[in-house]
């Protein structure tokens, strides 16, 4: 079963290689045309998603349902034959993306059947069950839906494998990406709501839970590109910790932590005043500094009103000339 789980893990984004068709838009209605400019939809229609350029299936948004409070759709292949007939509602699924794509989910589709939605692939073969009231994309992470079920929410992926299930009150995409800018093993802050207001707690993109939901505030550092030594700064009763995995590095009685990318440490702050430690949680600079900055590999900082330099292991540089050198 371990294996089988795994493999439904992984999947596939496709690619787009080739446009061939694109939307029309005459007298503020929409249709498509072909990369040769022929008509291949006449523009009639509200709205048109063309969730996959290179392939001629194309949902059309008719008119607005009283009834249903829904807009009814349609959907054509390139000799305007009507496809997916059998599915109700069939529609695209907008994505939020930083480069340059189709804005649409490119293999899989919604779906609604009593009131509840599914997922489809594009030639028609049902991935889910119309179990869920909301399907959407989840912050640039494409082939991966947030769910909602009874007002809570969970995770899916694209082969209908269950990540998280639905019982959070909040998912969302904790937004690291690997060095090639692959969102895939970007991991979920999830939170749950107890008497004393919402905690928060992190699952891995396979969907195990690494932190309980216990803390008032939870971000993972996503600068440090690094599975097996996921950081996160983490407030518990409006004090700040800093953990390794699940481990605590830094203890709660800060009032901020902040991670430094080119000097790779942290500043610490504490009754206003100012250190810094480093990825193993060792106090380098003591926190006894108001203003701390960097320039290159130098720690300029204010003690008493006086201007410090100092090293990234908290020595005095003596020599003050160095800054005009930076």
């Amino acid at each position: 079963m371990a294996i089988i789980n795994e493999v439904q893990l992984h999947y596939k984004v496709e690619e787009i290689s080739e446009y061939k068709y694109f939307t029309l838009e005459q007298n503020q209605k929409y249709g498509v045309i072909d990369r040769n400019g022929n008509i291949v939809i006449e523009a009639e229609y509200g709205a048109v998603q063309i969730p996959n350029p290179s392939k001629a299936i194309f949902v059309c948004v008719k008119e607005y349902n009283e009834n249903t409070k829904e807009y009814e759709t349609v959907v054509y292949n390139e000799k305007k034959e009507v496809l997916l007939s059998n599915y109700k509602n069939v529609q695209a699924i907008s994505i939020y993306t930083n480069v340059n794509s189709t804005p649409y989910e490119k293999s899989v589709l919604t779906y609604k059947e009593n009131g509840k939605y599914g997922l489809i692939n594009l030639e028609g073969k049902q991935i889910t069950k119309p179990v869920y009231d909301e399907i959407s994309s989840i912050n640039y992470k494409e082939g991966t839906f947030l769910v909602k079920q009874n007002e809570l929410e969970g995770i899916i992926n694209m082969k209908g494998k269950v990540i998280i299930k639905c019982e959070y009150e909040s998912v969302t995409s904790d937004n690291y990406y690997s060095e090639n800018g692959n969102k895939k093993q970007a991991g979920f802050i999830v939170s749950k709501k107890t008497e004393d207001g919402y905690r928060y707690g992190y699952a891995n993109y396979r969907g195990t839970i690494i932190l309980n939901p216990i803390y008032t505030q939870l971000e993972r550092v996503t600068e440090i590109a690094n599975e097996k030594g996921v950081y996160f700064i983490a407030f518990k009763n409006g004090q700040a910790g800093l953990l390794k995995n699940n481990k605590e590095i830094l203890n709660y009685e800060y009032e901020d932590i902040s991670y430094n990318a080119y000097n790779d440490v942290f500043v610490i702050k504490r009754n206003l005043k100012e250190g810094i430690a480093d990825k193993q949680g060792k106090i380098k600079v003591p926190t006894e500094y108001t203003n701390i900055s960097f320039g290159g590999i130098y720690v300029n900082a204010d003690k008493d009103g006086q201007f410090v330099l100092l090293d990234l292991n908290g020595n005095v540089i003596e020599n003050q000339d160095i800054v005009t050198k930076l």
